[in-house]
């Protein structure tokens, strides 16, 4: 199952209104590259949260959140040569290339396709002033800024963000700005 499908069948066809209809959820098993599920994500977090998707400088929301979709690499981190039990995962683009960060809280939907019960996905809300605790890596290439984590599957652990996480699509839609 891709990324495109674990999000049409756990998020979309729950909560959007659009992806209720059984043609377009036949689409998506025909060929689940025809639709931008990272945008679909997003217009569906505002409408599940009562806020409007802005597309703003820094920030996706009227709240002043941002939303971000990241996935588990299929293969693990090797280290000497051996295989391990880390997958890695990054939350990308927190900092621009111009070094501007993110002013609004990450509302983070992550798909893991490597779970023991199959894949899916699980839903982190990031309060800002975490960000840089998390520790900011630059991309080489692309000067921009982002949080590699890793995925430990003997433990079914996540580094970095397991206090972060919430428990539904929906909970990390509704989660409100601190002050």
């Amino acid at each position: 199952m891709c990324k495109t499908r674990a999000i049409v069948n756990e998020i979309l066809s729950k909560h959007h209104p659009m992806f209720k209809n059984p043609v377009i959820l036949e689409a998506v098993n025909e060929d689940a590259n025809i639709f931008n599920v990272e945008h679909l994500v997003e217009k569906t977090m505002a409408l599940v949260g009562g806020y409007e998707f802005v597309d703003g400088d820094h920030h996706d929301f009227s709240d002043g959140t941002e939303c971000k979709t990241a996935s588990v690499y299929a293969n693990p981190i090797k280290q000497r040569g051996k295989v391990t039990n880390s997958y890695k995962f990054e939350i990308s683009n927190v900092v621009s290339p111009g070094g501007s960060m993110k002013t609004g809280d990450i509302r983070l939907v992550l798909y893991n396709p490597i779970v023991k019960e199959g894949p899916k996905c699980s839903f982190y809300y990031i309060p800002n002033e975490d960000l840089v605790g998390l520790g900011i890596n630059y991309h080489p290439t692309t000067g921009m800024g982002r949080i590699v984590c890793t995925y430990n599957s003997e433990k079914n652990s996540y580094s970095k963000i397991a206090d972060y996480e919430v428990c539904c699509f929906k909970g990390l839609a509704t989660k409100k700005r601190k002050g």
